[in-house]
């Protein structure tokens, strides 16, 4: 039988048939309570007979959506796990170690030790008097058919500085032009006409190709933007590092070939997390900062993170011109309430639905702030900071016009969605009911994923974005004001595809 290959024509590993135990060399058996714990509930998630202690669970059937049941699973057995130790730790011995070893581990706060280069001092609002923008030229653009790449095509055919060669890499069902043109035309119908289209070119290609260089040698490339990226947060391969990391390399290869500027898109995420208050809540990731005692033990910030270092590396070493936009959360367009096409991996939205299909929100955390990055305007945003002058390396470019979480669900609620207000007490024991269905529990696995182990307090470390803010004032460009109806619009948008599932 033929190997069943995506859209990207890579294996796909959802029709791989469940591999059983029959035909394995045996392995080794459980040797405590622990183990044998895990053991049995490897065997239950993935419907195998038999596991052994040191089978790993994506080598004997197990994906992204089965380690959701079994974190699940391993929840309502009372065992502490969260998502992303399934995939630091695969093997049901592995994890019991790791169990082990947790119930003993302690974090301290840190004292707060700056490792960056002194490329990024300059980055700060004394500086801003000298920012200018001069016109891009010729673009190289990677990630062309993603959800902010297409955005950033469109900005950039849209002000003529030059053309456009998109790095695209194509599959069986779709050359690379015809995936660019079913992506313009979906998002923007017949808007662009014949002349602009002239000026983009297609090249079958992708980042993490290892002859880049040489298929780009004889292209004339002014301005490289890379919105290429793998926004999965776990995964048991390599994918996530060889698009976000070495990808990165690649691209800074083939800028010092052309002496071209490469504007890299990264994430405020870097900003990692504070384990058990480590790092102290006044710490805000700033235009001048990336290393700085975080945690990063999240594969997709970790990837990311490193992405940043090799690029504000190869400036240092290299005289890279360099740049790094980091954007916020990327959301439906200012002009219309257009959403991305692949709507369902957008993580904040998953965490919204989790929310509509629990039912309720706890009161304590009404006024957490949320942020929404409409992706027209921070396509324009990166655009224009791709033509500042070369000392200004780093940009936070999400919008700093936040909401609070409050009025994010009283838009469901005026829309018909249900959700109650609750305590935090009761709200967890909403949740651990919910836990106990199947069905619901992989539907709210986007919260599942970013807890923290039993006794263990994570929080987000959040960013300051100031200095960006007064660099875009100065090149003429302003965030918009998140409003009430800009909320319902994308609300409505996601509404038509039963994102949220049925109003109550």
């Amino acid at each position: 039988p033929r190997i069943p290959l995506n859209v990207n024509s890579k294996v796909d590993r959802r029709k791989l048939p469940v591999p059983t135990p029959s035909g394995r060399n045996a392995g080794l058996m459980p040797s405590n309570e622990m183990e044998k714990k895990l053991w049995d509930i490897f065997a239950d998630v993935l419907g195998l007979e038999e596991v052994f202690a040191d089978d790993s669970f994506f080598a004997i059937g197990g994906t992204s959506i089965s380690a959701s049941k079994l974190v699940v699973s391993c929840m309502n057995n009372g065992i502490p796990l969260v998502y992303k130790n399934v995939f630091d730790n695969p093997t049901p011995k592995a994890l019991a170690e790791f169990l082990k070893g947790y119930s003993n581990k302690q974090v301290e706060r840190k004292e707060i030790v700056r490792k960056d280069s002194g490329v990024l001092a300059y980055n700060v609002p004394e500086n801003l008097d000298e920012i200018s923008r001069k016109p891009i030229g010729d673009v190289l653009l990677a990630g062309a058919t993603g959800f902010l790449g297409i955005h950033v095509l469109k900005e950039v055919i849209d002000l003529g500085e030059g053309s456009v060669t998109c790095l695209i890499r194509g599959n069986k069902k779709q050359s690379a032009e015809d995936r660019l043109k079913t992506m313009l035309m979906y998002y923007f119908g017949g808007s662009i006409d014949e002349s602009a289209i002239g000026r983009i070119k297609v090249i079958e290609a992708d980042i993490t190709d290892h002859d880049l260089v040489d298929v780009l040698s004889k292209e004339h490339i002014d301005t490289i933007i890379n919105c290429a990226a793998i926004v999965k947060h776990f995964a048991f391969d390599d994918t996530i590092e060889n698009v976000n990391h070495y990808g990165v390399k690649n691209l800074i290869e083939v800028a010092l070939d052309h002496d071209a500027v490469l504007m890299h898109t990264s994430t405020l995420s870097v900003a990692g997390e504070s384990v058990n208050d480590s790092i102290p809540e006044n710490v805000l990731l700033r235009e001048d900062m990336l290393d700085f005692g975080q945690d990063l033990e999240n594969k997709y910030v970790h990837s990311k993170f490193m992405g940043e270092k090799e690029i504000i590396d190869s400036i240092e070493k290299d005289g890279l011109k360099g740049k790094i936009f980091r954007a916020g959360n990327l959301m439906s367009r200012e002009s219309d309430g257009e959403f991305q096409i692949n709507f369902a991996t957008n993580s904040f939205m998953r965490s919204i639905r989790s929310y509509v299909l629990l039912g309720c929100y706890p009161v304590e955390d009404l006024d957490a702030e949320a942020e929404f990055s409409p992706i027209d305007m921070t396509a324009k945003a990166l655009v224009t900071l791709a033509g500042t002058p070369e000392k200004f390396t780093v940009f936070n470019g999400n919008n700093p016009h936040c909401v609070h979480m409050y009025n994010v669900i009283d838009v469901l609620r005026k829309n018909g969605f249900e959700i109650r207000i609750v305590g935090r007490d009761e709200f967890n024991k909403v949740f651990a009911e919910k836990l106990k269905d199947e069905k619901v529990a992989e539907e709210i696995s986007g919260l599942i994923s970013y807890m923290g182990n039993n006794g263990e307090t994570r929080r987000q470390i959040g960013s300051d974005n100031r200095y960006t803010v007064k660099a875009l004032y100065r090149l003429g460009f302003s965030w918009p004001i998140i409003d009430i109806d800009y909320i319902d619009r994308a609300i409505r948008s996601l509404e038509t595809f039963r994102f949220f599932g049925n109003r109550k």
